[in-house]
């Protein structure tokens, strides 16, 4: 099976970065795994492949920051 993780935060950070981090080397034992995220911290299991993404920080549509 082809998985793609997507995280908004900091790969591998603190909280739920870590959380996903612990997620994602359970998952890539078993499957093809894509991961994208804002920015990564540490090792990823040598099975995954990584895709950087980029979060506005500003929304288009909002008027706050």
């Amino acid at each position: 099976m082809k998985v793609l993780y997507t995280l908004g935060a900091k790969f591998g950070g603190r909280g739920i970065g870590r959380t996903a981090s612990r997620s994602v080397k359970h998952i890539a034992e078993n499957h093809q795994l894509k991961i994208a995220a804002a920015k990564f911290a540490g090792d990823l299991p040598a099975t995954a492949h990584k895709l950087k993404i980029n979060v506005p920080k500003r929304w288009p549509l909002s008027d706050k920051k």
